[in-house]
């Protein structure tokens, strides 16, 4: 469905209503992390899931297009390259952290603390992308 969508509409606000969305989703996971274990919780997870999902894609899925625009052919791997690693080392750093953190506050107060570093991603990325019109 994202590349209809964006065939429709420029990559910007399709990543950052996914930006948005992210912390959203943690501050949902929060919740249903703290229910009661029931079926309810359950289903609150899967549609937890199911946003957080949703909001990844609206963000990796133009980011190609974005680095394709950004380079030439012979650019192209480096900055592909780049991003690789980039995002890698986010992860090095996000994961541990979300983990340990998970082990020592829980994962409703991780969730809030990750939906916090979200938040701050998405208005990092608001206030820097250079809009070209």
């Amino acid at each position: 469905a994202i590349p209809t969508l964006l065939d429709r509409l420029p990559d910007r606000p399709v990543m950052l209503t996914g930006a948005a969305l992210l912390p959203v989703g943690l501050l949902a996971a929060a919740g249903a992390i703290a229910l009661p274990a029931s079926g309810v919780q359950w289903v609150m997870l899967l549609l937890v899931w199911l946003l957080l999902g949703a909001a990844s894609s609206l963000i990796l899925t133009p980011s190609a297009r974005l680095l394709r625009r950004a380079s030439n052919e012979g650019s192209r791997p480096a900055v592909f390259a780049a991003q690789f690693s980039l995002s890698h080392a986010c992860f090095m750093l996000t994961y541990p952290t979300a983990g340990t953190l998970g082990a020592l506050l829980g994962l409703p107060a991780t969730a809030l603390i990750l939906s916090a570093v979200g938040t701050f991603g998405a208005a990092t990325a608001g206030l820097t992308w250079i809009r070209r019109s």
